[in-house]
């Protein structure tokens, strides 16, 4: 059987997103920094191949093939996302991400029609692929975490994880020797999601097998769960009262509930879920002033695209697992393949529940890619068939695509990309001292795209630290700007305060700071700077209770006891 160019490009983007995604990730972290800062959108890349393939189908008159099974639901997604970018409120936001979105969909009926012949081929471009990772892992320990090519220690648990159960649906020697490694590197992660998706698979694969005739193994999977349970429940009891994702959890239940159907929009999680965090969220130790993520996609999905995208989803993903399932079942001769890639997609699936690596390349596309695959090996009765006979349709449709891919080639991959690299370098300045540089490199990334929140976020803060008047002034304004586009975003309420309190204007910066505090009332330095506002307005009794709060929090606060002093003694 030769080569299908689609087949080829499904192997091209499991290999090219773990290695290539964050290209700066194979420098050295102590030579380049921020080296995650920079991505390249690979998977928008194949859509626009996609859409030029499409293109090049429908001139020449050829039929397009769709599966049927998975169509419908990927068809309800697609529609979801559609309805919360309308319904968003940041659609300047939810109208970028959507280009990544169909980047995702697109891969899924490209990889459910890979042949079946060639899944050990796939699966052993991934093994290989996944070991490089861990190598290149292994050769950084040193540093604070273990980092690859990948993101986060998390995120590359997650995909070690995943790998080693693909290994073992190969099954030889090789295999397991690519397992061993990946093993060691995933240890080194310290990454408990991973591990407890990895057991809760592993468990699951003992079951199943003990329900086709070995019982045994369904016996010894149940014993596994109450051992574990019962040696461990200390552990999980701490974890979860120390642990930021129950409280994030119930704000974004919180979040949902009050737009439930269509949600807040496509992407605009980090923008709307400052209005519904816990305040107790801040009592915590990894507490931090932006939640971007909900640490479980489909509550995620709630809380952006409504239940009407969180039934979609769930669709999808069932679809997916029940046709990896029956393919399992009917197909005796790679059943262990089979397995491998229906558990792995489970892991990721379940990985999603705690963390937010189905929101960030590789992992959010690979689990699509998977999908995709555990669902292909269909007959040709379960390919939908479109085709054309107009040629003057066929043509017109197919430079739609080229126009498409080329505006989508344009905005969601040139733009970003150059966005990123202006973004990073400010960032890189800013930590060195070299504010004015910074100021110039964030600029430069707003020039590309001018509703980028999080260049505007740092623009302003670097000239917040900037020593002079206008700098300040001009830091106001950007201040205002992000608050205009995302309220309350990360500490930009608090900033806005502060920035208008230097301006000497404690009457406007009053209801900044009063939200600052009421978003986070266990933050001293917060309640401190709301106490001189409101005593510079001659509020001294409210001024008092503001700094008497503040050194209940922290005892050894010098300006809230100097300012509650003099405070004290303008009162008598």
């Amino acid at each position: 059987m030769h080569w299908r160019k689609r087949d080829l490009l499904c192997l091209l983007v499991l290999i090219t997103l773990p290695l290539l995604a964050y290209p700066l990730s194979w420098s050295p972290s102590t030579l380049t920094g921020y080296r995650f800062s920079l991505s390249l959108p690979i998977e928008v890349g194949v859509l626009v191949v996609l859409l030029f393939g499409t293109a090049r189908t429908l001139w020449r008159g050829e039929a397009l093939r769709f599966p049927k099974a998975i169509l419908a639901p990927s068809g309800l997604v697609v529609l979801s996302w559609l309805l919360a970018v309308r319904c968003s409120q940041q659609p300047f936001w939810s109208v970028g991400i959507l280009a990544a979105c169909a980047s995702n969909v697109a891969i899924l009926l490209l990889s459910s029609q890979f042949p079946e012949p060639r899944l050990s081929t796939l699966a052993w471009a991934w093994l290989v692929t996944a070991t490089v990772v861990a190598v290149n892992g292994l050769l950084r320990l040193g540093h604070d975490e273990m980092l690859s090519t990948v993101g986060n220690r998390n995120f590359l648990g997650a995909y070690l994880a995943a790998s080693v159960l693909i290994g073992v649906g190969l099954w030889n020697w090789r295999a397991t020797l690519c397992c061993a490694v990946l093993v060691l590197a995933l240890v080194f992660t310290r990454s408990r999601g991973a591990w407890v998706a990895l057991g809760l698979v592993g468990i699951g694969w003992l079951v199943l097998s003990g329900a086709r005739g070995q019982i045994w193994k369904s016996a010894m999977a149940i014993l596994i769960i109450a051992t574990t349970a019962w040696f461990e429940r200390g552990y999980i009891a701490q974890q979860w009262q120390t642990d930021v994702r129950p409280l994030i959890w119930r704000g974004t239940l919180a979040m949902s509930r009050s737009r439930w159907l269509f949600g807040h929009g496509l992407g605009a999680f980090a923008f709307n879920y400052p209005r519904f965090r816990p305040p107790e969220y801040f009592r915590l130790p990894k507490a931090a002033n932006l939640t971007d993520h909900a640490h479980n996609e489909l509550l995620e999905t709630l809380a952006e695209q409504g239940a009407v995208g969180l039934a979609a989803t769930i669709w999808l993903w069932v679809t997916a697992l029940r046709l990896g399932w029956q393919r399992l079942r009917q197909l005796n001769a790679q059943a262990r393949l089979r397995a491998g890639l229906l558990a792995a997609t489970v892991l990721l699936m379940l990985h999603g529940m705690v963390d937010v690596d189905l929101r960030h390349p590789p992992n959010q596309t690979l689990l699509w890619l998977l999908m995709g695959i555990i669902s292909s090996g269909g007959t040709d009765d379960q390919e939908m068939r479109f085709a054309l006979h107009d040629p003057l349709v066929r043509r017109t449709l197919a430079s739609a695509c080229v126009a498409v891919a080329v505006v989508v080639a344009w905005f969601f991959v040139v733009l970003p990309v150059r966005a990123d690299y202006w973004e990073r370098r400010a960032r890189i300045e800013s930590e060195r001292g070299r504010l004015l540089e910074a100021a110039e490199d964030a600029d430069r990334a707003l020039a590309i795209q001018p509703l980028r929140v999080s260049a505007r976020y740092l623009l302003a803060g670097v000239l917040a630290e900037t020593p002079t008047r206008q700098a300040r002034s001009l830091a106001l304004d950007e201040a205002q700007r992000v608050e205009a586009l995302a309220p309350d975003y990360g500490d930009i309420t608090f900033n806005l305060g502060q920035l208008l309190v230097a301006e000497q204007r404690p009457g406007e910066a009053l209801e900044y700071l009063r939200r600052a505090v009421q978003i986070n009332p266990y933050n001293a330095s917060k309640r401190v700077v709301l106490g001189f506002a409101l005593g510079e307005l001659g509020q001294l009794a409210a001024a008092r209770e503001q700094l008497q709060q503040a050194l209940t929090l922290d005892p050894g606060n010098e300006k809230a006891s100097a300012l509650l002093a003099e405070y004290e003694r303008r009162s008598q």
